[in-house]
């Protein structure tokens, strides 16, 4: 086999592993959002509240497939904290 072959195979690989590392970053940042969300709210702690905000809008703006549900947190969160 081409060493052309095995050049687009490993591109492909990367690309891959890439797409993957994104997906998890993303779902990482959400679920840090989500928990710094609730734990402040729960205990009145604003600034905790606004790290869960700084986490769902980094997952927002990633391509993945929490990115509609980390824009929606995001925004309940600048809803309540302009309360």
């Amino acid at each position: 086999q081409s060493p052309w072959v095995w050049g687009a195979a490993l591109l492909m690989l990367v690309a891959g592993a890439l797409f993957v590392l994104a997906e998890r970053q993303a779902r990482a940042l959400y679920y840090l959002g989500v928990a710094n969300y609730q734990l402040g709210r729960t205990g009145l702690n604003k600034q905790q509240v606004l790290e869960g905000q700084k986490y769902a809008d980094q997952a927002a703006a990633m391509n993945s497939a929490v990115k509609s549900q980390a824009y929606q947190l995001a925004q309940q969160i600048k809803e309540l904290a302009q309360r």
